[in-house]
């Protein structure tokens, strides 16, 4: 009996520190549209500081990037067309 019990909270424990690390999912990139560009722009560290790359796409324009990528990155997406009137 004892030997279940101390082998069910084992189990419990870890399962509640393996669920309590924050998740890290890779985002889902939209596909490439006439209608927007696409922008991945890629950081040095999680703060994003510095940044080291970016890769864009879309708005009729073939892909294109500078610098590195890296696994902290950031997502924009910018309507095409003509710029605003200031």
């Amino acid at each position: 009996m004892f030997k279940r019990v101390f082998t069910a909270a084992l189990f419990t424990a870890a399962i509640a520190t393996a669920t309590a690390a924050p998740a890290s999912a890779i985002p889902t990139i939209p596909a490439p549209t006439p209608d927007r560009l696409v922008v991945i722009s890629y950081y040095t560290d999680h703060q994003h500081r510095d940044l080291v790359g970016q890769v864009w796409f879309g708005c009729g324009a073939p892909r294109d990037s500078w610098g590195v990528q890296t696994n902290q990155a950031t997502l924009h997406t910018v309507l095409c067309g003509p710029a605003p009137r200031t």
